[in-house]
């Protein structure tokens, strides 16, 4: 009876543990606003450890992501997964915090590059190239009618890929007659994309606005500044499949130390780190 009861109780903290973490997630960002097109998505992304935000505060919605951070996304929503096998490509290295993610998205046929040579991670991602990923990511199925976007031609490689994520409401467009594909794809956009495949569509008759153009897209820096150790920090090297949000869970039982964990290193962006990096854990 004893055993029975503890079992329970187990089952009961475990429970509120795992909702404890879900309404944490873009509560706690505040640049994600209540009533926005993509809370519902960046509640999920954050509870699923797809992605820890910019930082503690702050998701950076309007911020554009790049191939690599694309591929990782969608890596880490399907689970991570381990992968071997021959790299391709002579600008994506072992030590890259995106090798598993890009391996995985090429036998998996997701993508085939820039070139038969290159990846090119750390160029601006479209959200052409989204929905491309995202289509063949589940096979390519065939839409189920093409989408009249009028900056959509029929023969474009995306063609495809826009109209099945249209008819699967994935997107609704960037207005009700555009789908801006050489757009740079927000994070915003992405986590809202991500979600909608994965949990089916929650869209609205608003569509997607499209992000601002910009004249230069900053990529965040991989490697971080280390600031100094507080009072004995523990050293940590980074691992396939590896979160800073997984790392705080394992160690610390919540999501808390997440902020901690960057500040101490000087990571500048929770998404980026690399396998083989070592870390400080406070």
């Amino acid at each position: 009876m004893a055993k029975r009861f503890f079992k329970v109780r187990s089952c009961i903290a475990a429970a509120l543990c795992i909702a404890s973490l879900s309404a944490v997630s873009a509560q706690a960002f505040s640049d994600v606003s209540p009533n926005a097109y993509y809370k519902t998505a960046v509640d999920w992304a954050a509870s699923e450890g797809i992605t820890s935000g910019s930082d503690k505060e702050h998701f950076s919605p309007d911020k554009l992501c790049s191939r690599a951070q694309t591929v990782t996304f969608l890596w880490r929503a399907n689970g991570s997964p381990a992968v071997s096998g021959n790299n391709p490509f002579t600008d994506v290295a072992p030590e890259d915090y995106f090798y598993q993610a890009v391996l995985w998205a090429v036998q998996n046929g997701v993508t085939s590059g820039t070139s038969a040579t290159e990846f090119s991670p750390y160029k601006q991602v479209t959200r052409a190239q989204v929905a491309t990923f995202l289509h063949r990511a589940v096979g390519s199925p065939n839409p189920q009618s093409m989408a009249r976007f009028a900056d959509v031609s029929s023969s474009a490689y995306y063609a495809n890929a826009v109209s099945w994520a249209a008819a699967s409401g994935i997107t609704t467009g960037t207005s009700a007659s555009a789908f801006s594909p050489d757009k740079g794809c927000t994070r915003a956009e992405i986590a809202t994309f991500l979600y909608r495949s994965k949990n089916g569509s929650t869209q609205t008759t608003k569509p997607e606005p499209a992000p601002e153009p910009t004249p230069q897209v900053t990529v965040e820096s991989e490697t971080p500044q280390t600031q100094a150790a507080v009072a004995q920090p523990t050293a940590y090297t980074i691992k396939k499949g590896d979160t800073l949000i997984g790392i705080s869970l394992r160690n610390y039982g919540s999501n808390t130390k997440v902020s901690e964990i960057c500040a101490l290193n000087g990571i500048t962006d929770p998404d980026d780190i690399k396998i083989g990096q070592e870390i400080l854990l406070p």
